[in-house]
């Protein structure tokens, strides 16, 4: 069991029964929602709620990890500039207010090694099974309304594979990142060669079936971030590795798709027009946003005939974020939930810089898992979107478990060092006597 004395979320003085029924529900839960990455939200959910459970029997301290207070205030932005909106119900979703949660759920848990082991090598055959899923949907045909494994000999053969989400452009997030997290975390978490390697070219495979691009570019942005903070010698043959791999990516979508390739050519992609009047959204609304993604879509509407008097739109109806991380949270929330959220993600890492050189692998999966989600945010808004956002939490709460769990094992023998020996000798009373 977790040492309370290493993860200072957990009380030390937990006596009762519920306290141990609490911590299988926190650990379980941890399981669940790690494996649960690569295949659908509705698991995470499911592990989300036990972990959630199992916090409120031990009685967590979760504020007691980094960047809580700041966390707060951006969930607290979040419902102010829905309040102040003038858009009526302006926000679709609520999750980003609430999903910076797993973060501090998944450190606490994690602090026990068997939970992250245990998940780790589920999250392993999920990437397999979930790969049989997207060869099935590319070979017979996908069809997102034949649910729940959307597939049918009536659709579309040879058409980007979904696996259980609704989107390829998920699909490739949630597999890539997953990967990262078994070959960053996978040794230091006790999982062989063989079970990183399965898991992580299981996902690879899956994310170039699903030609998602931003997931390749945050894989690269990922790795070489990862690589520089271990030294340049691994910087330089990592970054040889990744332009063979870019090359084989781009030859493989010229064969696989010409017609994209030639349309991002000519600048013909949607993020020309979307990104500029987003932007103007910004402009307009600097503090509160509009209030969230249901406001955002009339709102993009109306300014892009303005802009765009002459251009047919890509959505009819106005697009349903930025497609871009950053200028969706501005756009939809103000630039002060902007900021407040790359404080939080900056605290985190401020904590796993600190103990860098007593774990320098907690150091290297957190920059991984962030540079990969800024990376591919750029292109699309993964950060507004519940998988990803509690894929990168869930990958982030793993690293901080591993820095407290190895920062204790580097104090611990220090400790007893300083202790002193007891002695044998007995007291007698004074000599005088």
């Amino acid at each position: 069991m977790a040492d309370p004395r290493v993860v200072p979320a957990l009380a030390v003085d937990q006596p009762d029964r519920w306290a141990a029924v609490g911590r299988w529900f926190l650990g379980l839960g941890a399981v669940v929602f790690l494996a649960a990455i690569p295949v659908k939200l509705s698991f995470q959910n499911v592990g989300f709620i036990s972990m959630i459970v199992g916090a409120v029997l031990v009685r967590a301290r979760l504020w007691r990890h980094p960047g809580f207070v700041i966390a707060c205030g951006f969930a607290a932005w979040q419902a102010l500039s829905a309040v102040v909106s003038p858009y009526p119900d302006p926000i679709h979703r609520w999750g980003m207010a609430y999903n910076w949660l797993a973060f501090y759920l998944c450190a606490t848990a994690f602090a026990d090694s068997r939970w992250p082991r245990w998940g780790l090598k589920l999250m392993a055959v999920t990437c397999v099974l979930v790969l049989v899923l997207a060869l099935i949907q590319f070979t017979v045909g996908l069809d997102r309304g034949a649910k729940p494994w959307r597939v049918s000999a009536d659709g579309e053969r040879f058409d980007y594979p979904v696996g259980l989400h609704h989107w390829n452009l998920t699909l490739g997030f949630q597999v890539v990142l997953a990967g990262l997290l078994l070959w960053y975390a996978g040794a230091r978490c006790g999982l062989s060669r063989w079970w990183r390697l399965s898991g992580l070219l299981a996902a690879l495979a899956t994310a170039a079936l699903a030609q998602c691009r931003s997931a390749f570019v945050g894989l690269a942005a990922g790795v070489v971030t990862a690589s520089a903070s271990r030294g340049w010698r691994r910087l330089l043959i990592v970054s040889v590795g990744l332009v063979l791999i870019a090359g084989l990516g781009l030859l493989t979508m010229v064969l696989a798709n010409p017609e994209k390739v030639e349309r991002m050519r000519r600048l013909e992609d949607g993020r020309r027009y979307i990104w500029p009047v987003s932007l103007g959204i910004v402009n307009d609304h600097p503090a509160f946003g509009v209030g969230g993604a249901r406001a955002f879509k009339p709102v993009y509407k109306e300014r892009f005939a303005t802009a765009y008097p002459d251009q047919t739109p890509e959505f009819a109806n106005g697009a349903p974020h930025a497609h871009n991380s950053f200028i969706s949270i501005a756009a939809e929330h103000g630039l002060p939930a902007l900021l407040l959220y790359l404080a939080w993600i900056g605290a985190i890492l401020l904590f796993l810089w600190r103990r860098r050189d007593a774990s320098p692998e907690a150091w290297s999966l957190g920059v991984a898992a962030v540079a990969f989600a800024f990376a591919a945010g750029m292109f699309e808004n993964y950060a507004g979107d519940s998988e990803a956002a509690y894929a990168l939490h869930a990958a982030l709460g793993l690293a901080v478990a591993i820095a407290l769990r190895r920062s204790a094992d580097v104090a611990r023998p220090a400790l007893v060092a300083a202790t002193p020996e007891p002695t044998t000798d007995e007291y007698h009373g004074d000599d005088d006597e």
